[in-house]
């Protein structure tokens, strides 16, 4: 395996960029917009995504002791109910996809 000639031009670019740009700035330097989001809100932000992670847990844990009241509680069989099970368990499932 071979490796490619190398380009006479990139041979003789120059060594840093002050060389190329007599102003110093970098060429590829562009002004990027930022979101103007402070401190507190970053913080309220993390908060409210939190809270809604330990909601969402804790609603998982609570579908298991109330399995023997599904049935009732629908007004349908066990073998009907058990849609809620499986549905609890895959929407537990999809955030870690």
């Amino acid at each position: 395996m071979s490796l490619p000639a190398r380009d006479p031009e990139i041979a003789s670019a120059p060594s840093n960029l002050a060389d190329k740009n007599p102003t110093g700035d970098h060429p590829d330097d562009v002004a990027v917009p930022r979101a103007d989001v402070s401190a507190g809100r970053a913080l309220a932000i993390v908060a409210v995504l939190c809270f809604g992670g330990l909601v969402a847990a804790v609603m998982q844990t609570l579908i298991i002791p109330i399995q023997p009241e599904l049935p009732t509680t629908l007004g349908t069989t066990i073998e009907n109910a058990s849609w809620v099970i499986t549905a609890t368990l895959l929407g537990g499932a999809a955030p870690s996809i």
